[in-house]
């Protein structure tokens, strides 16, 4: 299997350890010294004495800088984990996979981007050179393409959540949910309930695969129906980034078009959305304007947590749930693999998400697996596993 720089760099000092040339309590190099000798950058030196220092092969101390170890004890180095916001419903189920299968054999460093890219960039660099490997949901802004082309390239095993950065330019894994696939079955479910004309409230951040994905699906559900145009019910809300879903005014942004919408000639009959920010903001529009869910609207929306966590009659809202534990176990082994020096392809890895349909007694209760676009309930049957 061939060999990353860094790993190249730290095997050639393991040798030197291992037969006699630098014994117990002498200096190794300096990574100024390894970039010389190297030719290397000094990311990727650094690299190499974090891979030393968490197997325990050599430790730092004041003033001498790196030195040889004595007796040495091989241990796991940390996971890095670098997280959107820190706390959302769908992050929990992560780290609860991570634990799952990490265990007490891996410590977890975990920061918080708040979906800035500059934030990103920092922890990146950070874990990149303190981590052994690192789980990311990136926010897959075009700035940092460089930095994770350099992060990868320094030999450090990556691993994204929910997006896939910077497509067609970066191979790297990606565990998400199949976004087109779920949202266009979905979203054909309410076009087999008789609805024509769907409104679809979203972000503006069409470079973030997750939201494109699922507009995408949209689009061409809308046009099975033989709507080619659907700018008239689509919107697109530029919010800042900073914490948008609690913006005061995104209340009256989703009011404004609801009420827009329904003096169209052809008004909706039904609302997807995105998440469930807009969800509850259609909810209480709905109520401000007297019209009943779902007797005179139907509201489908991407939400994990369960419909008592939103009131408000949430749960007349058909669901779509996405399987993060799932994705996670799948993320976190793959990391696994990766840093035991299993030399894999890039992969993109989707699954499936599940269909809880409201309370409502026009519509199966059981729920359905939105597999490959096809939106077919699966019987007698509470919870669906990934085949």
């Amino acid at each position: 299997m061939r060999k990353t720089k860094w790993e190249k760099i730290a095997s050639a000092i393991e040798a030197s350890i291992e037969n006699g040339e630098l014994n117990p309590g002498e200096g190794v190099p300096s990574e100024r010294e390894l970039v010389e000798k190297f030719k290397v950058s000094r990311m990727t030196a650094h690299k190499a004495m974090r891979d030393l220092q968490s197997r325990g092969m050599i430790c730092r101390t004041r003033g001498r800088g790196s030195v040889v170890a004595g007796a040495r004890t091989r241990t796991n180095g940390p996971v890095g984990l670098i997280l959107q916001w820190g706390n959302i419903a769908m992050e929990a189920e992560y780290l609860r996979a991570f634990h799952e299968v990490l265990g007490a054999d891996y410590r977890l460093m975990i920061s918080v981007t708040d979906n800035d890219p500059q934030r990103e960039a920092e922890h990146l660099r950070r874990m990149a050179a303190e981590a052994s490997g690192i789980l990311i949901n990136p926010t897959a802004d075009p700035q940092n393409l460089a930095l994770f082309r350099e992060t990868l390239e320094s030999g450090t095993p990556v691993v994204c959540l929910d997006r896939v950065p910077y497509e067609g330019e970066l191979e790297i894994d990606t565990v998400l949910s199949d976004n087109y696939g779920s949202t266009l079955a979905a979203i054909r479910t309410l076009l087999a309930r008789g609805h024509k004309r769907i409104a679809y409230f979203t972000d503006h951040q069409m470079h973030v695969s997750s939201l494109r994905e699922r507009y995408e699906a949209y689009v061409d559900a809308m046009k099975e129906v033989g709507v080619t145009d659907v700018r008239a019910y689509s919107r697109r809300f530029y919010l800042p980034t900073d914490h948008f879903s609690y913006s005061s005014y995104l209340q009256q942004y989703v009011y404004d078009a609801l009420v827009a919408m329904l003096h169209l000639p052809e008004p909706p009959t039904a609302v997807f959305c995105l998440h469930a920010s807009y969800m509850v903001r259609v909810l209480d529009a709905c109520a401000s304007l007297g019209l009943q869910v779902p007797g005179d609207i139907e509201v489908m929306s991407y939400c994990e947590q369960p419909p008592s966590a939103y009131g408000n009659g949430a749960y007349k809202v058909h669901r779509i749930v996405q399987r993060m534990q799932v994705i996670g176990r799948i993320a976190a082994e793959r990391l696994l693999r990766r840093m035991g020096g299993e030399n894999l392809p890039h992969e993109v890895i989707r699954v499936p998400a599940d269909l809880c349909p409201g309370d409502d007694s026009r519509m199966p209760s059981e729920v359905a697996i939105l597999r490959n676009g096809s939106g077919k309930l699966l019987p007698d049957k509470p919870s669906v596993e990934v085949g």
